[in-house]
């Protein structure tokens, strides 16, 4: 009672080696306490001491502290454990390990796995098939159907389609048998198959794996990017695969031990708990109607015909547009219309852009060609002219307004100037005769 206590004590406290130390002494001194046993065959597999993990399990069994069913569960699965740690350096004894583990738990898939991969690398691949085959009849898993259709390196896609369809004809009605011919018919390019195979799996369980290989069949087959969004979104909404799953820990692969407790054999197969609740659910039924929908390119889009691109206005040497035919007769009326004071006085008060010729020289707008250029011909037998209201003299700076005349006067008029003498102006000298009034001439 007093180990238990201080067992209890340090593991509290996280003090994981005196609490090994209390449970090792507690075994010692009591082989028939239950709770001294798990906990050392615990801290034996946390530290990978498989050997030293048998022996307590075997003790144990002894001990009739487990069932015997249990007791050949646990030793498949430190067997297994063993295999993977010396599977790489030591692959003749991790087939020892694994295929021992296999004896003891026929339907234990990971021993079953790390037997055919150790197998298959001392090629024996015919009894690594076999031993996956007698697994397979009593649990379908996803990783042995894998390991099943590579069992044989450099086998081609249509030799893994055949190996798919003895795998699936072990379990005909599995999930899982149908989804590894359908993986096998999309990597061999038998797109009617693994589509006819995917509205199967869809009808019994629309998850994850089945919407992204429905993605990865339209992206293949069709290449819509749409169809290929579509069941991406879906895939997204669907529920979660099953997973290795330990105390709320998820892992894609198997481990002998929960990485939270420490708790042997704790990962199962299943659905992870946080993602049972909260996945939409979809309505499998429709999904297999759109799975087998006949494919139907998507009618390409029409190209518009290219707009008539509209000719250039030609442009004068002057660097304005050209004018039209009427525009020109109708400029040249209306000049010779104004009355030649009015032009003078226009010319006189202000003065028009000049342009420059190549020469340098300045040009008047009197110098400027009445007719226009042949390349302002050509425009205008090609684009309608527009409608342009015809210039006014009123419009012309320095011009009368229309309908008014100012007053003409013929001489000079006489204006007094206010101020004949300026304030700073000290006035006219006494010797000098006054000037005369200023006078200011008015022109019109």
């Amino acid at each position: 009672l007093g180990l238990r206590g201080l067992f209890i004590e340090a593991t509290r406290s996280g003090n994981l080696e005196a609490a090994r130390h209390y449970a090792a002494e507690a075994q010692r001194l009591a082989p028939g306490l239950p709770w001294a046993g798990t906990a050392v065959i615990e801290y034996q597999s946390s530290e990978h001491d498989w050997a030293g993990a048998l022996a307590t399990l075997d003790q144990n069994a002894a001990a009739k502290l487990i069932e015997k069913g249990e007791a050949k569960r646990l030793r498949a699965v430190l067997l297994t454990a063993r295999a993977v740690d010396v599977e790489d350096p030591d692959p003749s004894s991790a087939r020892a390990y694994a295929l021992e583990a296999h004896r003891l738990a026929p339907s234990f898939v990971p021993a079953a796995l790390v037997a055919a991969r150790v197998l298959t690398r001392l090629q024996d691949t015919r009894k690594a098939a076999k031993v996956i085959e007698a697994v397979w009849k009593e649990n379908p898993h996803p990783e042995l159907a894998d390991a099943y259709l590579h069992v044989r390196p450099g086998d081609s896609s249509h030799d893994r389609l055949k190996r798919a369809r003895v795998l699936q004809a072990l379990r005909p009605n599995h999930i899982e048998g149908v989804l590894a011919l359908a993986r096998a018919a999309l990597d061999a390019r038998e797109f009617d198959l693994a589509r006819e195979n995917l509205a199967k799996a869809l009808r019994q369980s629309t998850t994850q794996r089945v919407c992204l290989m429905m993605a990865d069949l339209e992206e293949a087959e069709t290449g819509d990017p749409g169809r290929v969004r579509e069941w991406l979104g879906r895939a997204v909404r669907a529920e979660r695969d099953e997973a290795w799953t330990a105390d709320g820990v998820v892992s894609p692969i198997w481990h002998p031990i929960s990485p939270i407790t420490g708790r042997l054999d704790a990962f199962e197969w299943r659905v992870p708990v946080s993602t049972e609740s909260g996945a939409t659910e979809l309505d499998g039924s429709d999904l297999a109607e759109q799975a087998v929908r006949p494919i139907i390119a998507p009618p390409r889009p029409a190209l518009a015909e290219p707009d008539r691109a509209e000719p250039p206005r030609a442009v004068s040497e002057t660097g304005g547009e050209a004018a039209s035919e009427g525009e020109a007769g109708l400029a040249i009326d209306v000049a010779d219309a104004e009355k030649p004071d009015a032009r003078a006085s226009r010319d006189d008060d202000e003065e028009p852009p000049a342009s420059t010729t190549p020469g340098g020289d300045r040009e008047t707008p009197d110098a400027r060609p009445a007719t226009p250029p042949p390349q302002a011909a050509a425009a205008r037998a090609e684009t309608p002219p527009p409608m342009v209201a015809p210039p006014t003299a009123a419009a012309d700076a320095g011009a009368p307004t229309a309908g008014t005349e100012p007053p003409r006067r013929d001489g000079p008029t006489t204006v007094e100037d206010p101020l004949p003498f300026r304030p700073d102006d000290p006035g006219p000298r006494r010797d000098k005769p006054p000037k005369a009034p200023t006078s200011v001439a008015a022109f019109s």
